[in-house]
């Protein structure tokens, strides 16, 4: 039997290789996993706002924060005008590439209002400084890139 090839015949052929195409394509997204990038998604856009207002309460304060890179000691000073046993909250040293990496401390400055973290707990890379801090009322967030070689 010899199959007649006129326009029926290739119109037939090419909606079903079309709809294979179709079934072939459903079924490799159904394989494919689609997780959030963040898990409660909606409390952290609240946090997020939050952070917003946090960051421009420390853009509107005459002084900022210090972040120095040393020999031997990462430093970050706390603004003058601040009395340093009042001022609470958390440092995140923030390795994006690795995050083991990752030091979490809590701010306790000395009296003139200094922290220093030793060199040797950095290892070579880009880091974030995420300072998030709080004086009297009113929260402030900060962040700036280091580099340690």
């Amino acid at each position: 039997m010899k199959i007649k090839w006129n326009w029926g015949t290739k119109l037939f052929i090419a909606t079903a290789l079309f709809m294979t195409m179709l079934s072939i394509f459903f079924y490799m997204t159904t394989l494919q996993d689609n997780p959030l990038v963040e898990d409660e998604y909606y409390q952290k856009s609240l946090e997020y706002q939050k952070k917003l207002d946090k960051k421009a309460n420390a853009k509107n304060l005459e002084e900022k924060i210090k972040i120095e890179l040393g020999q031997r000691y990462l430093s970050i000073t706390f603004q003058t005008f601040f009395n340093p046993d009042s001022i609470e909250g958390t440092i995140q040293i923030y390795r994006p590439s690795n995050p083991d990496f990752d030091i979490n401390i809590r701010i306790n400055p000395d009296t003139t209002g200094r922290i220093s973290i030793p060199i040797e707990k950095l290892h070579t890379g880009k880091y974030i400084v995420k300072i998030d801090y709080k004086y009297g009322d009113a929260g402030y967030y900060q962040e700036d890139g280091i580099y340690v070689n």
